[in-house]
């Protein structure tokens, strides 16, 4: 089982291209992904004692859930290169960070869209939603 779990709005058209930019830069594989709506979520969720929240992005790493802007921040300063630098991002609090993210999130439909279900296009992405 992968210790790098993304769990994402499968239905989020932003969120889906959100995880195609991970796909594409995550050279070593390092992330498995499965969207929240899926039963496969939730079961996992229970096992591992946290809650799924549908308006977050959740990364599960090791045991520890982030969820929110730390996710997002740690997803990007794990793949490396550039994206590190923005793990400066960390030291602004999550209060502050999350009332952003919460805004963004509240939003992201009406501003990009949404889809009748989760659709995985690519093979590549397709091998990462076999998260156990």
């Amino acid at each position: 089982m992968s210790n790098n779990i993304i769990f994402f709005d499968g239905i989020c058209v932003f969120c889906d291209s959100f995880i195609n930019f991970i796909v594409k830069r995550d050279k070593k594989k390092l992330f498995k992904l499965c969207h929240l709506q899926s039963d496969l979520a939730q079961s996992f969720a229970k096992k591992n004692n946290f809650v799924i929240d549908k308006n977050s992005l959740i990364l599960f790493q090791n045991g520890i859930v982030f969820n929110k802007s730390s996710a997002v921040i740690v997803i990007l300063k794990d793949l490396g290169g550039p994206w590190i630098a923005l793990s400066l991002l960390l030291l602004i609090p999550k209060i502050i960070r999350d009332f952003f993210y919460d805004y963004f999130g509240n939003n992201r439909y009406r501003w990009f869209g949404k889809k009748q279900s989760c659709t995985v296009d690519r093979k590549e992405i397709a091998d990462r939603m076999k998260i156990i």
